[in-house]
C-alpha cells in the first residue's frame, strides 16, 4: 500500500483471494466493507461466478467438494471456514465487549482472581487475565500476553506487579 503514494491519482490496490478462517486481514475487510458503501470494495463470489469458464459442476470442483467440502466450500465458494475456527466464535466475544474499555482499573470493592498460563519462554505465550464478578456475571479487566522468546523469570516480576495493583 506505501507505494501507491507514488503512483498517479486513483491508483487502486487489488486484492484477491480465497477465503479462509475468520481472522486476519482478509478477514477484517471482508467484516469491514463488505456491503457497505464507501471507498473500499468487497465482492464476493465462488469461482464459477467470477469465472464463467468453469464450470459449477465440473470435474475439478466436483472432486474437491468430494474430497474435502470444507476446502472446496473456501476455495471455490468463496465461503469462510468455520471448521478452522477459534474454540470461542468471534461473535460471541464481540457480544462480550464494552466498546472502547480496554482495560478496568481496579476497584476496591471488588474482589479480583488473577488466572495464568505459564509457558517456558522458547515456543509458547506466557499469558495473564484478572477478573472479578458482579452478581452472576464475571468481568475481564486486565489481559496480558508475552509472546517469545522471553525470560520466565522478567515475565513473572511483571505479571506480579501487574497482580499486585488488583489486590
Amino acid at each position: 500500500k506505501p507505494a501507491m503514494a507514488t503512483m498517479m491519482p486513483g491508483a487502486m490496490l487489488i486484492g484477491i483471494s480465497s477465503p479462509h478462517a475468520r481472522k486476519g486481514l482478509l478477514w477484517e475487510k471482508y467484516r469491514t466493507h463488505y456491503g457497505h458503501p464507501g471507498s473500499v470494495l468487497v465482492a464476493q463470489a465462488p469461482t464459477w461466478v467470477m469465472n464463467p469458464t468453469v464450470p459449477e459442476d465440473g470435474e475439478i470442483i466436483s472432486e474437491a467438494y468430494d474430497s474435502d467440502p470444507a476446502w472446496a466450500k473456501a476455495e471455490y465458494g468463496a465461503v469462510f471456514r468455520t471448521d478452522v475456527a477459534a474454540l470461542v466464535p468471534i461473535e460471541v466475544i464481540e457480544a462480550c465487549i464494552e466498546s472502547g474499555v480496554r482495560e478496568r482499573a481496579p476497584q476496591r470493592q471488588y474482589h479480583y482472581r488473577a488466572f495464568v498460563d505459564p509457558s517456558g519462554g522458547s515456543a509458547d505465550s506466557m499469558t495473564l487475565a484478572i477478573a472479578h464478578k458482579e452478581g452472576s456475571t464475571a468481568i475481564l479487566d486486565a489481559v496480558r500476553e508475552v509472546k517469545p522468546p522471553f525470560s520466565p523469570e522478567a515475565v513473572v516480576d511483571e505479571f506480579a506487579g501487574l497482580m499486585r495493583r488488583y489486590r
